[in-house]
């Protein structure tokens, strides 16, 4: 996916404009933790690359990318953000602020910096085991977000009985970077089938 982003930033401006490319992977703060509940708990991490160092090859993408999940999905690290975050909740001027301002004030933030620090978010549930009296009658599981803010771009993934479905959701009408990803799935030997609300094809 990263490959894809930056080909597509790459057609469009000299190098010189070219931004980091900077993928928003949420991290389930259940399974770092070892708890158990229904909430959904989870903090985000950025990865990507910057495309103004140079060329990396799909297995230099993966190398550094695998390494900055390891290095930020730790509890240590996600404790500090959590404890960041509920600092404010405790300042007694935010407290006793009308809810509305807090809404105003909240939305902003999160125009700024929310979402500025990435430009896709991918949410992966991974592999999902069914009961067996369950899972002869599903074909498939899927798992769709829709798009965020400033986000033009979401992608969610799931996988169930050897499919892995990835849902690609988007505010454009292109969709150049559905047809650069699953193009160099193709590439890679990797089975491919795709379905939209226009057409199917495989």
């Amino acid at each position: 996916m990263t490959e894809a982003v930056s080909a597509i930033q790459q057609s469009e401006r000299p190098v010189s404009r070219l931004k980091p490319v900077k993928i928003t992977v949420p991290v389930d703060l259940r399974r770092l933790f070892g708890m158990d509940t229904l909430r959904n708990f989870s903090l985000t991490v950025n990865v990507g690359f910057d495309p103004k160092t140079g060329d990396y090859s799909l297995e230099e993408l993966c190398s550094q990318i695998s390494h900055q999940l390891a290095l930020e999905a730790v509890p240590q690290k996600m404790a500090g953000r959590i404890a960041a975050n509920v600092k404010p909740q405790r300042n007694v001027f935010i407290r006793v602020m009308p809810l509305f301002i807090k809404n105003v004030v909240m939305r902003g933030v999160y125009a700024s910096v929310g979402e500025k620090k990435g430009c896709l978010n991918i949410s992966n549930l991974g592999p999902v085991r069914l009961p067996a009296e369950m899972e002869k009658h599903v074909a498939r599981l899927e798992f769709i977000i829709g798009v965020q803010y400033t986000y033009p771009n979401n992608c969610s993934v799931i996988s169930c009985g050897g499919v892995t479905c990835v849902n690609m959701i988007r505010s454009s009408e292109e969709p150049e970077l559905e047809r650069l990803f699953f193009s160099r799935l193709v590439e890679l030997g990797i089975p491919v089938s795709i379905e939209s609300n226009k057409k199917r094809r495989s």
